[in-house]
């Protein structure tokens, strides 16, 4: 009897854990996509690698905004590797997969955005035309945020 409950409360402390790191990064997600233009936001490419400068493979490149034909950089998990808070969790990009978002230990981009949000959706593209991309980010993420918050409320209740 005593086993079974020290298993459901160490589940649920790891669950907590879980969701309380989802919470982390779907804020860092929000205050990021904030920053950037809504002409440099495209939910349908993780980011053309031919619009980046710098030697390829380096740790120096960086978007070239003058040589933007489409008025897109990256989509939401292609800027990830960008803001300081994923680099230090290990978000880098990908230059043999068109520089979409990497992780060590993740495998794909789609796993990546389950990982850091416990969504596979939310790297996925546009839903609709009636908003820009950026809108579109931006609701993602704070939808999936506050059923975070709903989730992380009902463990500690």
């Amino acid at each position: 009897m005593k086993l079974t409950r020290v298993n459901r409360t160490k589940e649920k402390s790891e669950q907590l854990q879980k969701l309380e790191f989802w919470k982390q990064n779907l804020e860092q997600m929000l205050e990021m996509i904030q920053t950037v233009p809504p002409e440099n936001v495209r939910l349908d490419s993780f980011r053309s690698m031919d619009l980046w400068s710098g030697p390829p493979g380096s740790s120096r490149r960086y978007p070239d905004f003058r040589r933007v034909h489409c008025g897109s950089v990256a989509c939401l998990g292609g800027w990830l590797p960008f803001w300081p808070y994923f680099k230090a969790l290990g978000v880098t990009t990908s230059p043999d997969q068109d520089g979409r978002p990497f992780m060590k230990g993740v495998t794909g981009a789609i796993n990546l955005g389950d990982h850091l949000t416990g969504s596979y959706g939310m790297f996925f593209g546009a839903d609709t035309r009636r908003v820009s991309h950026k809108q579109q980010a931006i609701r993602r993420i704070k939808k999936r945020l506050r059923v975070v918050k709903v989730e992380i409320k009902a463990l500690k209740a």
